[in-house]
């Protein structure tokens, strides 16, 4: 799990706020002055429960702001595309990364040796698992596929965990600028950077877990009892959510990268 950007501050950053598809999904875009490092943050104003309409139109604003971040990177119709699922697949609400993972359309076995395309993007993916299970920090294990596989760029999928309590299931956040694995629940890993991996990285999240003390704060409650304060909860349906952001991230992946029609 990483930690949520949450609101862009003008401080830093170039904002620009848009309704898309009537109102149902708003996007917050954001530039670091400094950086460039870009961010986007996609809400969805209904849920996607049993709702295909929805989860379309989310997946298919996902897959343009990705666009936006190949064209920034120059990756090409032919460019390798290393897709990582980050988390635990154990436990339901750090399991998105994998779960995405499995509903990519994978194609780098289809090239050749002669470099030959076929008429899909060149996609390969990884589930990195946690060290917890592994043994292997999750930094290692992904520069050494890095390392072999030489990719173009690199999308990182993992849960978020939320500094709002409204963001909780309904967000979907890019970024160009890195991830830190298990920032999100106070147990950081070595973060993943172009600095560090020597590509570039796109990072995808989604909040799925909030520290109780951070919803008490939303009421006031500034200390919360030593019991309290490092508890994390999640939603209650949060199986349907896994499975529905799980589809539209993956599907928007799949149409970015291989320019297929979503279904």
């Amino acid at each position: 799990m990483w930690e949520e950007t949450g609101d862009l501050s003008p401080e830093n950053f170039k904002n620009e706020v848009k309704q898309k598809h009537f109102g149902k999904i708003t996007i917050q875009t954001g530039e670091n002055l400094v950086t460039k490092k870009q961010f986007f943050t996609l809400f969805s104003a209904v849920d996607l429960f049993n709702n295909a309409e929805q989860k379309h139109n989310l997946s298919v604003e996902i897959s343009e702001c990705l666009k936006v971040l190949f064209k920034k990177y120059d990756v090409k119709s032919d460019s390798k595309i290393l897709v990582v699922g980050l988390g635990n697949d154990k436990i339901t609400a750090d399991s998105l990364g994998c779960k995405v993972v499995d509903k990519l359309i994978v194609t780098s076995h289809a090239y050749n040796e002669m470099g030959v395309r076929t008429k899909f993007g060149n996609l390969c993916a990884i589930k990195s698992g946690v060290s917890g299970v592994t043994g292997i920090e999750s930094f290692d294990l992904i520069s050494s596929a890095v390392r072999t596989v030489k990719p173009d760029l690199i999308i990182a999928v993992d849960t978020l965990s939320c500094g709002k309590s409204e963001r909780l299931g309904c967000t979907v956040q890019l970024t160009d600028n890195g991830i830190e694995p298990g920032a999100g629940v106070n147990n950081a890993k070595k973060k993943l950077t172009v600095e560090s991996l020597k590509t570039p990285i796109v990072a995808i999240g989604v909040p799925f877990v909030i520290y109780i003390k951070t919803i008490l704060g939303e009421f006031g409650v500034k200390k919360p009892t030593d019991k309290l304060s490092d508890l994390i909860v999640t939603a209650k349906e949060i199986d349907f959510l896994i499975g529905d952001y799980s589809d539209v991230i993956a599907d928007a992946v799949n149409f970015a990268v291989h320019a297929k029609k979503i279904s």
